[in-house]
């Protein structure tokens, strides 16, 4: 079949409850994090592989966690079932959890 779309990467920014933008590139291979009001970058990460879907956010006890997928070669095409040929090198597939600064108790 011809001419019904186009693949597109599955990724997204998330906005997280104290104030943070993250989103996380397949191209570049990074998760960054982006203050909300100034949209001035507080934080980056080399991912040890390309992200794949939007990061996820969850709370436990008050604190934030913060989850990405990475499991595709940077900068290449792998499909999610795996590459139909050989690759140079492994193909990495992980989740990476990060855990956000405890929020600061309000006066």
């Amino acid at each position: 079949m011809k001419g019904t779309g186009v693949m597109m990467p599955r990724n997204g920014p998330v906005v997280t409850a104290g104030g943070l933008i993250f989103i996380a590139t397949k191209f570049e291979g990074k998760l960054h994090a982006y203050d909300q009001q100034t949209g001035k970058e507080v934080w980056s990460i080399d991912l040890p592989a390309a992200a794949e879907g939007v990061p996820a956010v969850y709370q436990v006890d008050g604190r934030e966690f913060i989850v990405i997928c990475a499991t595709t070669g940077k900068q290449t095409a792998i499909p999610r079932d795996g590459p139909s040929q050989p690759t140079e090198g492994p193909v990495h597939r992980s989740y990476l959890a990060f855990a956000l600064p405890k929020p600061r108790a309000t006066q």
